[in-house]
């Protein structure tokens, strides 16, 4: 059986001497300063969940080498697939699907590349790959990924680009430079893989996909300005606790040893790479749904302490939220139901459903946000702090102002607080923004479904049933088929 380190083991692993700038100056422990406690606190907590009673079914499953924990092992049939995205749904639910990385996330990212590089690439990049992603699991090691080269670089020659390359080969791994714009949870995790997407006239220099240490030498991470400076956990109970720090990564000179280098001078292979997605993208749906059945039970909860759920029209809204998040269920659960092994003999979800989920969920993100907003009402606006809720002079008018029904002013403005921060918060921006970029956009993900729905065959059957229809009404044969067949699987049209 393999272990899961703990929550005390995690918070103590940070204080490895990792270089974390932020506003000017480079953090101590992260795990004991302010700006960076909270999120620490968080990953801990998930550590934490797989020694908890509670969690053994949803954490752990039953595997080849025995009981392992669920993010770190390939599913081979549907049961494990689907059992992998109701785990990420219900760990997100733990933090209002306001987290996109767990330290389960990067296992994902590695179970992609591992399985691309065996269904395409070559053997030995295939055997370093599954090697680092088995690896992975003993003691459940925290991976992320960053991929966003800096903007500015598309005004600069490919060869004067900040993009990262190798700079030095030896016998025993390469040395990169360079820098990357952004990436999520990079100071919190343990590695970093760093797959730098690959763009017309890279130098072969630039197509490298590796991981390392992010307490290597020469590695330097530069955290963004904080969604919320307060961390008072009544008036901010998810920004306090659950903003991500995206960072800048900058890498001066780092060695990287072979067994952590997955693709190298080879522009192919980090192009066909980019397909390495498929299990990443079922976590992402699965935490947006999780965000989703939040903001219906805020929806539920707030009209239930107003007493306005039986109002006719009110009732009407809580349908339509009940409608978005159902729709978002229907898209997992099909894209688990449709799934089909890879060439490498792993189940990879249905991207069709992927795409048409998500695309749903990132055109009604902000129509749900104001929905909740809208039904809380004015209220929302100005629940009193804690401070105000124990100011003497203040508490008559504070209790009669917020106060009412079966709530009081505490619980009404605890439950306000929530609805603000989930909704109308820099941190719920942030969580859009997020949502919107890190897996390409909405033009991405139309994209996505349109060669999906080519690989898949869809495209051919319709077109199929229309030159059947035609054919036997009129007489008249045609052949569509050309526009249609699947193409080369290596390469994603999108």
């Amino acid at each position: 059986m393999t272990t899961m380190r703990t929550a005390a083991e995690y918070r103590e692993s940070v204080a490895d001497g990792r270089r974390v700038w932020y506003q000017g100056r480079v953090l101590g422990d992260i795990a004991a300063e302010p700006i960076t406690k909270g999120l620490v606190d968080s990953y801990a907590r998930w550590y934490g969940w797989h020694s908890d009673p509670e969690w053994n079914d949803t954490l752990w499953v039953d595997g080849p080498e025995g009981r392992q924990p669920l993010s770190f092992i390939a599913p081979k049939d549907v049961g494990t697939l689907r059992k992998l995205a109701d785990s990420i749904r219900l760990v997100a639910q733990q933090d209002a699907g306001t987290l996109s990385h767990t330290p389960g996330y990067g296992a994902l990212i590695m179970l992609g590349v591992s399985d691309v590089l065996a269904s395409y690439g070559e053997s030995g990049a295939a055997a370093t790959a599954e090697k680092y992603y088995r690896s992975m699991a003993a003691g459940g090691r925290f991976v992320t990924g960053v991929y966003a080269p800096a903007q500015t670089d598309r005004f600069r020659p490919p060869e004067e680009r900040l993009a990262v390359q190798v700079v030095e080969e030896r016998d025993d791994g390469i040395v990169v430079d360079g820098a990357l714009a952004i990436g999520t949870s990079l100071a919190y995790s343990d590695e970093v893989f760093s797959a730098p997407i690959p763009y017309p006239g890279m130098p072969v220099s630039q197509a490298v996909w590796f991981a390392f240490p992010v307490n290597a030498p020469g590695v330097e991470m530069v955290l963004r300005k904080p969604a919320s400076l307060d961390q008072d956990p009544f008036s901010f109970p998810l920004s306090s606790r659950f903003d991500e720090h995206e960072s800048a990564l900058i890498l001066r000179k780092v060695f990287v040893p072979w067994d952590r280098v997955f693709a190298h001078r080879a522009p192919e292979t980090c192009l066909y790479l980019t397909r390495a997605m498929g299990w990443l993208l079922l976590s992402h749906l699965a935490r947006m749904l999780a965000r989703y059945e939040f903001s219906l039970g805020l929806g539920l909860a707030v009209t239930s302490s107003l007493k306005t759920s039986k109002i006719p029209g009110v009732t009407e809204v809580l349908t339509d939220l009940a409608i978005q998040t159902e729709t978002l269920r229907t898209a997992l659960s099909a894209s688990v139901a449709d799934a089909s092994l890879s060439p490498a003999g792993n189940l990879l979800p249905d991207l069709s459903h992927l795409a048409v989920g998500t695309l749903h969920g990132l055109s009604g993100e902000a129509t749900v946000a104001k929905t909740v907003r809208t039904l809380a009402g004015q209220g929302v606006m100005m629940a009193p702090t804690q401070q105000d809720l124990a100011a003497g002079d203040l508490q008559p008018y504070i209790e009669k102002l917020f106060g009412g029904g079966d709530l009081s002013a505490l619980e009404r403005s605890a439950l306000f607080h929530l609805i603000t921060d989930h909704t109308a918060s820099a941190t719920e921006g942030r969580v859009a923004a997020f949502s919107s970029l890190s897996t390409g956009g909405e033009l991405l993900w139309r994209r996505r479904l349109r060669w999906a729905f080519k690989q898949s065959g869809h495209d051919m059957a319709c077109a199929d049933l229309v030159t059947k229809v035609l054919r036997d009404s009129t007489g008249v044969d045609l052949d569509l088929r050309a526009d249609f067949a699947a193409d080369d699987p290596r390469i994603p049209g999108y």
